[in-house]
């Protein structure tokens, strides 16, 4: 049984060991956090009840923190598409996407699914557990969850998602591109097709179109991004043919 009548206990956050103690950390770089013995636990089985409500609903774009499915897998598709006329890619990753997940929105895309309080509650718990600093500080989260939490990856696949289902909307059963009879009536009329690849905060988005159709898309996905409230609220893109 799962309940969530104790706190989570605040995560320790090391530093990495630097021969300048007081360098701050450098782009790129982040603060791993590693939750407690006892938690850990506790995410182990909280994940196992959520993981299959979830990856029923996961769309096959996905690659990243999924049961079974690689980086290999993910360059693979991205290979079968680029040769099928997809030439232009919009790649883009999610700057500190683990730092900046918003918890009310994670929140409302778990209570979509799931309705047990207690469950719910355990969620919002790991969420809000907080810091605890090499000082013995203990320093809130607002937003994010640990990196090196288990609980973590499933987490942010589920805010993710949200990314796939909204670019992938089209591909859905009776949309205008879910058969390759309606996708190639698009290019026989001069509109774009386009399929997204993710995986964890790096995505591609490969448009069988033009430079302007991928620019195009690139503003749309930056419009549904700020409501997520990411800190970095446009895709970097690349441009290549």
């Amino acid at each position: 049984m799962i309940t969530a009548s104790a706190p989570a206990s605040p995560v320790p956050a090391p530093t990495i060991p630097d021969a300048h103690p007081d360098t701050c950390l450098q782009e790129g770089q982040y603060e791993s956090t590693v939750p407690a013995v006892a938690d850990k636990v506790v995410q182990a089985a909280l994940k196992l009840v959520l993981e299959p409500v979830f990856e029923a609903d996961f769309k096959p774009v996905s690659y990243g923190f999924r049961p079974r499915r690689r980086a290999q897998d993910a360059i693979a598709e991205i290979h079968f598409y680029g040769t099928r006329g997809y030439r232009w890619v919009l790649d883009a990753d999610i700057e500190a996407a683990f730092d900046n997940l918003s918890h009310s929105f994670v929140m409302e895309r778990v209570r979509a699914r799931v309705k047990d309080k207690r469950v719910l509650a355990l969620v919002k718990t790991f969420l809000k557990s907080g810091v605890l600093t090499e000082l013995g500080e203990h320093r809130e989260t607002l937003t994010g969850t640990p990196q090196g939490g288990i609980l973590s990856p499933l987490i942010f696949n589920i805010a993710l998602s949200a990314l796939d289902e909204h670019v992938m909307e089209p591909w859905k059963p009776g949309g205008v591109m879910s058969t390759l009879g309606k996708r190639s009536y698009r290019r026989s009329r001069g509109r774009p097709a386009w399929r997204i690849i993710r995986y964890a905060d790096d995505f591609a988005i490969l448009v069988h179109g033009s430079r302007e159709d991928t620019e195009a898309l690139r503003e749309d996905v930056a419009m549904h991004w700020r409501p997520w409230d990411y800190g970095c609220h446009r895709p970097r893109p690349g441009w290549c043919t």
